[in-house]
C-alpha cells in the first residue's frame, strides 16, 4: 500500500492520516486499522468520490483571524480603480456577491495553505470612490512628461448620456504619434455636462482640461 499513499508528518512526527500519491485524498489511518479502507480507495481512486484535503482536516485548517497589511489593502484598491476605469464597471462591484465569490475562489487557489475570505482584502464602495482620486493623479503624473515630449497632437471629443440616468457627459481624448511610430490615444477627461450639445460647450470643456494640464506642466 505504501506505493499507493504517504504518511502525513507534522514536525517529522507521524499522524494518524495517509494522502494518496495519485488523487492527493486524505484519509484517516492508523496501522491497527489493516489495509481494507485503502485497498478499497485504490480501486475506486480517480472516479468523481468527494476527495478531502488538509484543510479540511481538524487542526489543520488556517487561522481566519489574519491581518491584511494596510499596504495590500491600498494596492488593491488601486487596481479595483484601474479595473472599473478600464472596464467601465461601477464601484459596487466590489459588493456583488458573484464578484466576491468569484475572489474567494481566487484567492484560495492561489494561497492554497492560508485561506483568506475576499471580504477581508476587497475595499467597500466609498472606499474605492475616495481612492479613485489618488489613483487619477498618479496617472495623470505618469502621463505629464509623454505630453510634454509631444511635438504635435490632436484633441478629439465625445458627448454622450447615459441610457439609464439621462445624464450628460463628455470625454476629452487627445491622439499623437509616439516615439516609436505607434498611435496612441489617451483619455484626458470625463465630466458630466449639464450645457446643451452645443460648440461653445464642447470648446469651454475641451479649454479647461488643456489648460488643466498645462498648469500641470
Amino acid at each position: 500500500m505504501w506505493n499507493h499513499f504517504v504518511c502525513i508528518k507534522v514536525d517529522e512526527n507521524k499522524t494518524d492520516y495517509v494522502k494518496c500519491a495519485k488523487c492527493h485524498h486524505v484519509m484517516k489511518w492508523r496501522s491497527r486499522d489493516g489495509t481494507c479502507a485503502l485497498k478499497a480507495h485504490v480501486d475506486t481512486c480517480g472516479s468523481k468520490m468527494p476527495r478531502r484535503t488538509l484543510l479540511d482536516l481538524p487542526g489543520f485548517a488556517p487561522k481566519k483571524e489574519m491581518i491584511v497589511p494596510l499596504a495590500a489593502k491600498s494596492e488593491i484598491m488601486e487596481s479595483v480603480v484601474m479595473m472599473c476605469a478600464c472596464d467601465i464597471r461601477p464601484f459596487r462591484v466590489v459588493e456583488d456577491d458573484g464578484f466576491c465569490q468569484l475572489a474567494d475562489k481566487l484567492i484560495g487557489i492561489g494561497a492554497k495553505y492560508v485561506a483568506l475570505s475576499a471580504a477581508d482584502v476587497l475595499p467597500s464602495t466609498s472606499t474605492v470612490s475616495r481612492h479613485l482620486y489618488d489613483v487619477v493623479a498618479a496617472e495623470k503624473e505618469k502621463l505629464m512628461p509623454k505630453l510634454v515630449a509631444i511635438p504635435n497632437f490632436g484633441v478629439t471629443t465625445d458627448m454622450w448620456t447615459h441610457d439609464k440616468t439621462n445624464l450628460s457627459y463628455i470625454t476629452v481624448t487627445i491622439q499623437f504619434i509616439d516615439s516609436g511610430w505607434s498611435l496612441s490615444s489617451l483619455v484626458l477627461a470625463t465630466r458630466s455636462v449639464e450645457d446643451r450639445h452645443m460648440a461653445e460647450c464642447i470648446r469651454s470643456n475641451v479649454n479647461m482640461e488643456l489648460f488643466t494640464m498645462t498648469i500641470s506642466t
